[in-house]
């Protein structure tokens, strides 16, 4: 049994997710919460599969990663319009899989995508997720019977429902098997009376008694000034498990809208058993109307209507009431059918100037930039790439004429010029990469990595030390030992050598890091020549560099160093080495020119090597390849794109990232298809 609490704070939003026995014979769960962007807030989803083989799996990941990468890189800055632009491309997506798996899994998957963003709530769900709001005495199952009829499997996500969280109230999303076990009323009192961890506590403590077959998932948003971080003593009650079971069932309706402040024995506000619970007290009215099919312009989801308190005359009472009644319209409107639950009357804003002429020409372009990047985002999903290349060229035109003034602007303006520059090369046949954050290197300054023993290494460029991170466990990055007599601080790295690191050294010496016992030891290097070479490279225990008069030389490997240095190319006149950027060697030597040109060198002698890409290199400046590796691997960091050829000519990949800003590096693990990359001060991993 495993389970899992963390505490999470945005803006005046409390948030707590519990997570208990995800992991059961047939079955999965899970729950994602991203960090906070500025602007769009976060991205909460909870996903439950009941037959969870490896295939159902990667589905659920799909999902997962694509919306969250769709969502935080759409154009729009608005969460509402962000989810359905990020649902429109993962029901694309998603429909592409089910014509190469099958559609087995939509009947047994259970998820809900929320965007929370301040007081706003959008989201969209398949299959048997429970969302209540609760606020006080009352408590209301929000979207119950939606998004449960036979799904779509060319529109998934079809609904997106949207509102906002009143404050001092709460909403609650659970798995569906959580309410055999807790009353309604009993998660009211514990969202309502206590702070969102303590609540969850108690939670846990209650479905912790129930059978550890089950899984049970659930996500608590409470909105407040402040939430108490020392909480009064709880008693929770004691209940032995042989009583569950002969224990009356709870009187409370599961659709009464008013909950009674006291049920009439325990069980009835702790744990409910597999049947229908009582129907409502005859004083209530409710709607009980079901959700249409998708098709439908307008449908009515269960409605409760509170009884009203003491003052209902109020234009706060009545702005409460509204919130907690709850209706909630579905409008037909593009690819996404839209649900609005209304929102509370909002207080007369007081008049605000009019704009000034500079604002307006700003969020005119604006408007217009993003009119075409979603044309083309459209276009791009039935496969238009010719056309949506037309639509981002313009957005990219409009974009250079956006009136940056203000902080704000030039930071929307920066924003536009990537995105719109990631979709034109996606439009170019470029794939969209979903980096994961490996580690992020603060307060250092790196300018390299290399992959060793399943470890990369990073040299900080700052003081020349060494810096280790297993990316598998993506621990923090430990620091090795650097310094030593007689070598300065390292400046590059050349390549490895079995166990070990060989690095150039601001004495412009040589030096070898071993690193089995984290030792820095000088080596001897024997040459004619002065200064930092341009590249370099270890091949079968030799070492090869281009020195900083384009020369490639050779040096054989001794018992103290390299010695013994030789010009390796048969006829300089027939290479020309000159704007070298990088070199790679697995037999054949590989030489990668600023102007993207490749040379291939094999015994000294110059051989045929030609390619094409498409679009053209911008500043390529770094290859890799070795013996054991199938493909060439090229950082073109003017486009923040990595390509991968064959050792023919054949273009393989292309891939970039809105998240890529300034690649500097990168390794690779060809073996399991994933490449890291030094982006700035972080190290990201993407797969290919």
């Amino acid at each position: 049994m495993e389970m899992r609490l963390v505490f999470f704070y945005h803006m005046k939003n409390y948030l707590a997710k519990l997570v208990l026995n995800p992991n059961q014979t047939n079955g999965n769960l899970q729950i994602f919460l991203s960090p906070t962007n500025d602007y769009l807030g976060q991205l909460l989803i909870i996903s439950e599969i009941k037959d969870a083989d490896e295939q159902n799996k990667k589905i659920v990941k799909q999902i997962i990663d694509e919306t969250n990468t769709h969502y935080f890189n759409s154009i729009a800055r608005d969460s509402e319009k962000a989810l359905e632009d990020a649902l429109q491309k993962v029901n694309f997506s998603l429909s592409e899989t089910i014509k190469q798996t099958s559609k087995k899994w939509l009947k047994s998957s259970n998820t809900i995508i929320i965007a929370l963003c301040k007081q706003d709530v959008h989201f969209s769900k398949i299959g048997k997720i429970n969302a209540f709001l609760t606020s006080g005495k009352e408590i209301t199952n929000i979207i119950e019977g939606c998004g449960e009829e036979e799904v779509n499997p060319v529109k998934i996500f079809a609904n997106i429902y949207s509102g906002n969280i009143p404050d001092k109230a709460a909403i609650i999303f659970l798995t569906e098997n959580i309410l055999d076990y807790i009353a309604q009323d009993k998660l009211r009192k514990l969202a309502i009376e206590n702070s969102t961890t303590a609540a969850m506590s108690q939670i846990e403590e209650i479905l912790k008694k129930g059978p550890r077959d089950k899984s049970f998932g659930c996500l608590l948003i409470k909105r407040d000034k402040e939430e108490k971080t020392v909480e009064p003593a709880q008693t929770t009650p004691t209940i032995k498990s042989d009583d569950i079971a002969t224990r009356p069932l709870g009187s409370a309706d599961n659709d009464t809208a008013i909950i009674k402040d006291e049920p009439t024995t325990l069980a009835e506000s702790i744990f409910v058993d597999k049947k229908e619970m009582a129907s409502a007290p005859a004083d209530e009215e409710e709607s009980n109307e079901n959700c249409e099919n998708e098709n439908s312009m307008i449908t009515s989801i269960k409605t409760k209507k509170p009884k009203q308190p003491p003052g209902t005359g109020s234009k706060v009472a009545r702005r409460v009431a509204l919130v907690l009644g709850l209706s909630i319209i579905i409008v037909a409107a593009g690819v996404i059918v839209k649900v609005y639950w209304p929102k509370p009357e909002p207080v007369e804003p007081a008049p605000t100037p009019e704009p000034a002429p500079i604002e307006n020409q700003f969020q005119t372009i604006l408007n217009n930039v993003q009119a075409k990047f979603i044309e083309a985002q459209n276009l791009l999903l039935i496969d238009k790439k010719a056309e949506a290349g037309v639509a981002l060229t313009a957005a990219a035109q409009l974009t250079e004429t956006l009136p940056a003034t203000t902080p704000d602007q030039v930071n929307q303006k920066t924003m536009l010029k990537k995105k719109v520059a990631t979709q034109l090369l996606i439009s170019q046949g470029i794939k969209l990469a979903t980096p994961q954050l490996v580690a992020d290197l603060v307060g250092l300054s790196p300018t390299q990595l290399i992959l060793v023993g399943g470890n990369l290494y990073i040299l900080n460029s700052t003081d020349g030390s060494i810096y280790q991170i297993n990316p598998a466990t993506k621990e923090s990055a430990k620091k090795l030992k650097t310094a030593s007599q007689g070598i300065g601080n390292l400046a590059s790295f050349i390549d490895s050598s079995s166990n070990n690191l060989i690095a150039y050294h601001s004495l412009d010496g040589l030096a070898q890091v071993d690193l089995t016992s984290n030792k820095i030891l000088p080596l001897e290097w024997i040459r004619g020549w002065t200064g930092a070479p341009i590249t370099g490279d270890i091949y079968q225990n030799k070492l090869y560099v281009i020195s900083a008069s384009a020369t490639l030389l050779k040096y054989t490997n001794s018992l103290t160093g390299f010695m013994q240095e030789v010009s390796w190319v048969k006829d300089p006149t027939q290479v020309n080495l000159s704007g070298a950027a990088d070199m790679a060697i697995d037999g054949t030597v590989w030489i990668l020119k600023d102007t993207g040109e490749i040379i291939k060198l094999f015994k000294g002698v110059k051989e045929d090597f030609a390619y094409s890409v498409t679009p053209p290199l911008v500043k390529p400046t770094r290859l890799y390849t070795d013996l054991d590796l199938k493909n060439l691997y090229l950082l073109d960091a003017g486009s923040q794109r990595i390509i991968l050829l064959d050792k023919n000519g054949k273009i393989v990949n292309q891939l970039t990232a809105e998240d890529f800003t300034a690649i500097q590096d990168f390794a690779v693990d060809e073996a399991n298809s994933k490449i890291y990359l030094l982006d700035g001060n972080k190290i990201l991993e993407i797969t290919f």
